[in-house]
């Protein structure tokens, strides 16, 4: 038996807001005779534990350093005759 996409979803919405000590009394309740939904349930919250908090990961670029980047020295070349030109 397949389970539509937004029940998956809410259970594991749900799931991931509990404490981990939680979770598998909440699956066993909220999956009880579909072994299918628990395994894709789990899977997507070991996929949510090991993917982090992006909100922490600091990006490789931030715009307060554009001015550093924009002032490099750049050698221009022509792409005729692929010839260094001066700034």
């Amino acid at each position: 038996m397949t389970n539509p996409p937004d029940r998956e979803l809410a259970v594991f919405s749900a799931a991931r807001q509990m404490p981990v000590q939680e979770r598998a009394a909440y699956l066993d309740e909220a999956c009880v005779g579909d072994a299918d939904l628990r395994q894709r349930v789990e899977e997507l919250l070991q996929a949510n534990e090991s993917a982090g908090d992006f909100s922490k990961v600091r990006p490789p670029f931030r715009a307060d350093r554009m001015e550093t980047l924009t002032s490099l020295p750049i050698p221009l070349r022509n792409l005729e005759t692929g010839l260094s030109v001066s700034n």
